[in-house]
Parts: C-alpha cells; structure tokens; sequence
C-alpha cells in the first residue's frame, strides 16, 4: 500500500505540472492517498479499530473504508460535473442572447 500511495503521489504533482488536472481537484486525491498512508504506515492501530467498531477481520474494515473512499470520490466528482453543467448553460444562454442582439 505504502509503495501505491507514493507512486499515486508521484502521478499526481506529475500532472500536476503539466497542467492536466487542476489543483482543487487532485486535492481528492491527496485526501485518498493520505488515508491510504495511514493504513499503510499504523496497520496495528487499523486492527484495533477494526476491533472496536465490531469488525472480524482488518481486511473487512479496509474494503468497508474503500467503498467508503470511493462513495466520497464519486460524490466530490458528481458535484463538480453538476457544477459545471450549471456554467455550460449559462453560457450558453449567454452566447444565445448574444446572438440575438447581433441579428437585430
């Protein structure tokens, strides 16, 4: 885990300085691959809280928190595509107007 989070960290300021992604949001990512560390760096800290929430076995937390990480990610990427659907329509409605004043 410990190597897949540095090599996702890698990748990331990567894109990051050839512009492919923007900042706010590789920040998810960041977010994910921090958590990811953590596990990675204090497995016996997971498996007493594995214990404490009522889990059997540590690798039943760790899919649960995965799912969980990806339900997060899809919903921090959903908001962003409403976001921009929300801008593509002001556009253009903007540019409609715009062509309208042109005509006239």
């Amino acid at each position: 885990i410990f190597l897949v989070v540095v090599f996702l960290f890698i990748y990331l300021i990567h894109l990051l300085k050839k512009d492919k992604i923007p900042v706010k949001y590789s920040i998810i990512w960041f977010f994910s691959g921090l958590v990811l560390l953590v596990v990675a760096i204090f497995p016996n800290f997971m498996g007493y809280i594995a214990k404490m929430l009522g889990f059997k076995i540590l690798s039943n937390m760790l899919l649960f928190l995965l799912v969980g990480l990806l339900i997060m990610i899809t919903m921090s990427l959903t908001i962003i595509v409403s976001t921009q659907k929300k801008q593509i329509k002001n556009l253009v409605q903007e540019i409609s107007l715009l062509k309208s004043e042109v005509k006239k």
